[in-house]
């Protein structure tokens, strides 16, 4: 065998050995925040909810729900501590109502920010004004597009699944 050979031999049961640990390295069930799903569930009353309806219109309506944020009113009259909108102009100032409900706070916000205008994105500020936040589930709906995720202090990227859509055994 030719030195050539042998080196190449070598490299295919190198590129082999890696395929096959790789292939029975087990998925982690505890990785939180690619298996959000298989948690989420047991801890949705503990996370904040945050819905944003923009309307063909231009209207926009946020409510976002706290659970047991006691010192959350304070934080949630201010919209810019909850929400921030990207637009080519800039919505007018929101209207704000600030409610206590069963297990915790209720704020809605609503601004109009024109038929005609751009909105580019809505970004969500809560984790910026309440430290103890540590979950947000988000809906996010326009006439063009829904998007639902969630967003969590320990993940560097929004969860998109958060429901367990495997069959039950």
């Amino acid at each position: 065998m030719t030195d050539r050979t042998s080196t190449l031999n070598r490299l295919a049961l190198a590129a082999l050995c890696s395929l096959v640990m790789a292939a029975c390295t087990p998925d982690s069930e505890d990785d939180y925040c690619n298996h959000h799903y298989l948690y989420h569930a047991d801890h949705q009353d503990q996370v904040g909810n945050f819905t944003a309806n923009l309307d063909a219109g231009g209207q926009l309506l946020v409510t976002v729900e706290l659970p047991g944020q006691p010192l959350a009113s304070q934080l949630l009259e201010n919209p810019g501590n909850v929400y921030q909108v990207s637009s080519e102009t800039a919505c007018s100032s929101a209207e704000v109502a600030i409610e206590s409900i069963e297990n915790g706070t209720r704020a809605s916000y609503q601004s109009d920010c024109g038929s005609d205008n751009r909105v580019e994105q809505i970004n969500v500020g809560l984790f910026d004004s309440l430290d103890s936040l540590e979950e947000v589930e988000v809906v996010i709906t326009t006439p063009a597009a829904q998007k639902h995720f969630a967003i969590s202090r320990q993940c560097d990227a929004a969860i998109f699944r958060l429901q367990d859509h495997r069959k039950a055994p």
